[in-house]
């Protein structure tokens, strides 16, 4: 073996070890914690580097990532218990959001689309897409709704400013995919 080929191998094994040490490290840095809620009422992925924290009015913590435009996008995650079906909670949850959102303020509502959605657990639910100006500001929601346990509803929503909304789609996506409802 020449010289050459030596030095060829060595580059190699270092190129090799390199790379495998790089996709390690990127691994180790976007590993996200599960977050679950107090009494195990449900779990999900939060979106890698968001954080979770207390917000007042909510019971449960709500995921935070970096502001843009001055607004954190976030997801927040709400329980109602009912004995409506999941299709009747949503098409009365949906009949009565404009008006709500009318009667605190916020202007300019639209629902920009409804649909089914499945969980990586074959959890089935609906998403429902809509816009909202709060404060001047212009929002894109969306909103999940899941069957629990125990006459449980869960509402999930995911706000951000409509000006990069389309591009958190996948990012909502992805976490509530993770979604899972626990056995409390």
């Amino acid at each position: 073996m020449n010289r050459t080929d030596n030095d060829w191998k060595m580059k190699r094994n270092v190129l090799c070890i390199s790379l495998t040490i790089l996709l390690v490290l990127n691994s180790c840095a976007r590993q996200q914690q599960r977050y679950t809620a107090p009494n195990g009422e449900f779990s999900y992925l939060p979106p890698a580097d968001w954080n979770m924290r207390d917000y007042p009015g909510l019971k449960y913590q709500a995921a935070f990532g970096q502001s843009v435009n001055g607004f954190a996008p976030n997801i927040n995650v709400q329980d109602i218990k009912t004995e409506e079906s999941l299709d009747e909670f949503v098409k009365r949850e949906n009949q009565l959001t404009p008006q709500l959102a009318k009667e605190s303020g916020a202007k300019n509502f639209a629902d920009l689309k409804q649909s089914k959605f499945t969980t990586d657990s074959q959890l089935v639910g609906h998403k429902t897409i809509s816009q909202v100006e709060i404060d001047g500001r212009l929002l894109r929601i969306i909103t999940y709704f899941f069957e629990g346990n125990d006459k449980r509803k869960f509402v999930i929503t995911c706000t951000v400013p409509a000006e990069v909304g389309e591009s958190y789609d996948q990012i909502f996506d992805g976490s509530i995919k993770t979604f899972k409802p626990g056995t409390s």
